[in-house]
């Protein structure tokens, strides 16, 4: 994250500006691009993520294991956890 944090405040509440991640941008809201690149990750992730849970779905009606059903799909325990009880 960038050296300096900028606190801004929008009426709800201060937000903090680091900036990105990787030191590329120092300030988030003057970052040239439309859409953040580490938000567009996260959605991707999410989007590839949803696909998968008719799979999870199947697996937890056959009996098995959280531990195995994210071992076998790439997904984290959690991610199994909240689709099996409908939070996803």
């Amino acid at each position: 994250m960038g050296e300096t944090a900028y606190k801004v405040d929008f009426g709800l509440g201060a937000y903090k500006d680091e900036g990105c991640p990787d030191g590329e941008f120092p300030r988030c809201l003057q970052c040239p691009l439309i859409m953040c690149k580490y938000e567009a990750e996260e959605r991707a992730m999410k989007v590839n993520h949803r696909e998968r849970y008719p799979e999870v779905w199947r697996m937890v009606r056959a009996g098995l294991e959280v531990k195995d059903i994210a071992a076998a799909t790439g997904l984290s325990k959690k991610t199994v956890y909240r689709v099996k009880l409908g939070r996803e």
